[in-house]
């Protein structure tokens, strides 16, 4: 209990450090109100490599970023969107701090398509609308004409997901997206049934 403690004491701390803006690097150093914040955030690392204090890991990175002082900003951005579609129940303010600390000052620095997985992420997990730099809505959800192509027997006889833009028309790159980047795909993995989930991977599909 004592442990617990200490450590909730010092994610407080941390989070009170994000809140108020501090520049936290990955120093051993670096300290805050007197608490080298910087030597325990290494120290829960380093026993990360023996699978302890996994949980105190989970609970820093929900605060802040730990590879946005030492990757590029597309790592970065991949890392938020993959954390906030994975875990089970996401604290919103928790990633609000950790979008203002690690990505909204370098959203111009992300493609088009990272900044459209940031909006798209943020709207499936809270539903509300993720404002960036540049103002941007979530891409529309076309599952729907997806499957319904696929069931379309008189124009998709073989039932196959993917086909070429003459048969598919505009609706190809939709799809085609869904089938070159796994969050994207992730995005709506909800959509679909089990069966549905296992022809789709047959056909490339990162489900």
């Amino acid at each position: 209990m004592w442990q617990e403690w200490k450590a909730n004491t010092k994610l407080k701390l941390l989070q009170e450090a994000v809140d108020e803006g501090e520049n936290i690097g990955l120093s051993q150093r670096y300290e805050y109100k007197g608490v080298r914040l910087g030597t325990w955030i290494q120290g829960i690392k380093k026993a990360n490599k023996s699978d302890k204090k996994l949980d105190i890991m989970e609970k820093i990175n929900d605060i802040l970023d730990l590879s946005s002082k030492s990757r590029t900003p597309i790592d970065t951005a991949t890392r938020f969107v993959n954390d906030l579609l994975e875990r089970e129940n996401p604290n919103k303010a928790n990633f609000q701090n950790r979008f203002n600390s690690a990505l909204r000052d370098r959203i111009d620095e992300l493609p088009d398509e990272i900044q459209q997985d940031i909006v798209d992420a943020w709207y499936l997990v809270f539903d509300e609308e993720r404002p960036l730099g540049r103002i941007r809505t979530r891409q529309k959800d076309r599952t729907e004409e997806w499957k319904s192509f696929r069931y379309n027997k008189s124009v998709n006889p073989e039932g196959i997901w993917s086909l070429t833009e003459s048969k598919i028309g505009n609706l190809y790159h939709w799809i085609r997206q869904k089938k070159e980047n796994r969050t994207r795909m992730e995005l709506i993995r909800k959509n679909f049934n089990e069966q549905e989930k296992s022809e789709l991977r047959r056909e490339g599909f990162p489900i």
